[in-house]
């Protein structure tokens, strides 16, 4: 029975480390991409195909398709329902990267809106998610918590 709790345990564990730290790489590649680090991409502007609105969520989500070069692709963007109320009004623009044409963002949204700052927010949830894993892995008496687990044993062996 032990072994298997310490199996589950580790696998926990690794499953966590690979998980936050794998979310923390990719938004942080997103973050250069959509150009937090200064203008290292070009954006190009182009016209939404489809445009769908959806404005019982909060925060209102926004689904759009866009085609480059004879293909076809498709975003969501997550925005303040004033801002969707705003865009409900008028056509929307949407930016590609031309280097990545599936990475895109909706034009002229800035601040909490923006496709930067759920970046910003996803990358810092990541990255202390990796934290807090990692100090569990590297500080944490795993002994102690899978006796605790396997046989009821409350006393650490340190």
């Amino acid at each position: 029975m032990e072994s298997v709790i310490r199996f589950i345990y580790k696998l926990a564990l690794y499953v966590w480390l690979f998980v936050c730290g794998a979310c923390f790489v990719s938004y942080c590649f997103l973050y250069v991409a959509h150009n937090g680090l200064g203008d290292i991409f070009s954006y190009i502007p182009t016209i939404a195909m489809n445009v769908s609105i959806d404005l019982k969520k909060r925060p209102a989500v926004i689904n759009y398709s866009y085609k480059v070069n004879q293909r076809e692709y498709s975003g969501a963007q997550e925005v303040a329902v004033n801002v969707a109320q705003k865009l409900q009004k008028t056509e929307v623009a949407i930016l590609y990267n031309e280097t990545f044409p599936m990475i895109s963002e909706i034009k002229n949204i800035k601040g909490k809106s923006s496709k930067l700052h759920e970046c910003t927010l996803k990358m810092g949830l990541g990255f202390i998610g990796f934290l807090f894993a990692f100090l569990i892995w590297r500080f944490a008496d795993h002994d102690k918590w899978i006796g605790v687990y396997a046989r009821g044993e409350y006393k650490s062996k340190k």
